[in-house]
């Protein structure tokens, strides 16, 4: 039952007009909680056994049968340490995007709108390709080498070409002005890539938290 029924069938409680009224609603109240609580049961009960089952493939060994259902506190700790990051390369994507798109002549909300709506996608996207509920740990080393290191060499690699860029002087500033719009691209995609994976390794991570939670 809900808060509201609950509160509904209180008030019926005390509004009774008879005693056989009052007993016969308590006995109806008495079933649909009876009811409730076996649905509820089953639900606890396959929470438990899917969290017995994607732990035994996370931890690759087999656990007890009446094993309680928590969080895994190291899991936790990485999936908060990765999603801090990934809102930190988010919101140094949006900074990075309202700039260019205001140097542009274009609103700057268009921008951190673009950078924001691109980033959310490609954490989707990114989750549909490499979530593997057989084999997470393999989801995320594949994540991790094919998204996750190619997108901090080329911000490197853009960072290092923009740092250049901007402490030259003379002839050469004006050579490396291609370079300076290659290396602002590079390491919008770079920083867009990067926190859309840290979002997805960070949701991975966290699978043990939402079952603690339903």
């Amino acid at each position: 039952m809900k808060l509201y029924e609950i509160t509904k069938a209180r008030t019926a409680l005390l509004n009774a007009g008879t005693t056989f009224d009052r007993n016969q609603l308590r006995a109806t109240l008495l079933a649909h909680l009876a009811k409730d609580a076996g649905t509820l049961g089953q639900q606890m009960a396959t929470v438990r056994s899917d969290y017995r089952r994607k732990l035994e493939r996370w931890r690759t060994q087999e656990v007890p049968e009446n094993i309680w259902v928590s969080a895994l506190p190291s899991d936790m700790h990485d999936s908060r340490l990765y999603r801090l990051t990934g809102v930190f390369a988010l919101l140094c994507e949006m900074a990075l995007a309202a700039w260019i798109f205001q140097w542009l002549g274009v609103g700057w909300w268009m921008g951190i709108a673009t950078a924001l709506g691109i980033t959310l996608t490609l954490h989707g996207i990114f989750l549909h390709v490499f979530d593997n509920p057989e084999r997470p740990k393999e989801a995320i080393h594949r994540l991790r080498t094919r998204v996750s290191l190619p997108a901090i060499f080329s911000f490197l690699v853009a960072l290092a070409v923009a740092v250049l860029a901007r402490y030259v002087h003379g002839e050469l500033a004006v050579l490396l002005l291609p370079a300076f719009s290659f290396a602002l691209w590079l390491g919008t995609l770079s920083l867009l890539i990067l926190a859309a994976s840290l979002f997805t390794v960070a949701h991975i991570q966290g699978w043990s938290a939402r079952h603690e939670r339903e």
